[in-house]
């Protein structure tokens, strides 16, 4: 079970809106700045916050899974530059070091096809499926060793870098063909 090797914490509640501060000390992650697994940071607001609990501050590391609305996504913090929560609709899932599993192998497996009909069948609610997070502690995570872990995540890393230089070549195309349009 998840429960065996990580911990999992829920996001931050906010009582109300909550207020874009440029000069905000945390950044705030939302539901709508983790798109296909990443986290962008670049569409992150930042908020002042009080009395967040120590233990709710993003880690690298950390792991948050999309627990609220139509979709189950998991995404890695891969790096932090400054203080960062997320919101409640998210569960943060905390690997511990010594557990033998990495944070990056559970990102990737919950966002697989077996992991996703786990969760679509066992989610609960009318409209909106939500995840609890006793389903997510008693997830059975395929037991894979330390070694498979880091070759499929360096894979999953060098697949996510080629969809990253792919993206960028096709928006220089349409630049090259509005250009040339434009030309005309």
């Amino acid at each position: 079970m998840l429960a065996d090797f990580a911990e999992v914490l829920s996001g931050h509640s906010f009582r109300s809106k909550i207020d874009s501060e440029a000069s905000g000390a945390v950044s705030v992650v939302q539901m709508k700045n983790v798109v296909d697994g990443q986290i962008h940071w670049e569409t992150v607001i930042r908020a002042n916050v009080p009395n967040i609990r120590e233990d709710r501050f993003l880690r690298q590391g950390d792991v948050l899974f999309l627990a609220k609305g139509a979709h189950r996504i998991a995404a890695l913090v891969e790096r932090l530059d400054h203080s960062a929560i997320c919101s409640n609709h998210f569960f943060v899932i905390r690997v511990e070091p010594e557990s033998g599993v990495l944070p990056e192998f559970i990102a990737w497996y919950l966002n697989q096809p077996p992991a996703q009909r786990y969760f679509e069948r066992s989610a609960q609610g009318t409209g909106a499926l939500n995840v609890g997070r006793e389903l997510i502690e008693s997830f059975q995570l395929p037991a894979v060793s330390l070694e498979k872990q880091k070759k499929i995540s360096k894979f999953v890393g060098a697949l996510k870098q080629k969809h990253k230089l792919m993206n960028a070549l096709i928006e220089q195309d349409t630049r090259l063909m509005k250009g040339l349009a434009n030309s005309l």
